[in-house]
């Protein structure tokens, strides 16, 4: 219901009836290497797709944990469990003062 994009505190994205995933982290240069997804540590979603499928639906996940990073989930959905919005995200107003 807000007109820019907003922080949480710390919530919990929990996927349902998940038939694959496949995470990736970006080495310098942008070289994708493999990882396990239950290796993020602090995952800060940066962009957030949903395609529907069939059955089920793929999810695109970019983020960034310690590196940039990006996980593909093929699951029939989702649940976000959050408390409270803390802010404007970063990014709000980042090019105003130019």
């Amino acid at each position: 219901p807000y007109n820019v994009a907003k922080n949480t505190d710390r919530c919990m994205l929990v996927f349902r009836q998940v038939l694959s995933n496949e995470a990736v982290r970006f080495q310098e240069g942008g070289i994708p290497q493999s990882m396990n997804c239950a290796d993020f540590k602090s995952l800060e979603i940066l962009k957030f797709e949903r395609f529907e499928q069939e059955e089920t639906r793929l999810f695109k996940i970019f983020g960034a944990d310690d590196q940039f990073c990006g996980w593909e989930v093929r699951a029939g959905g989702f649940v976000l469990h959050w408390n409270e919005f803390t802010g404007d995200a970063w990014f709000v107003g980042w090019n105003e003062n130019k």
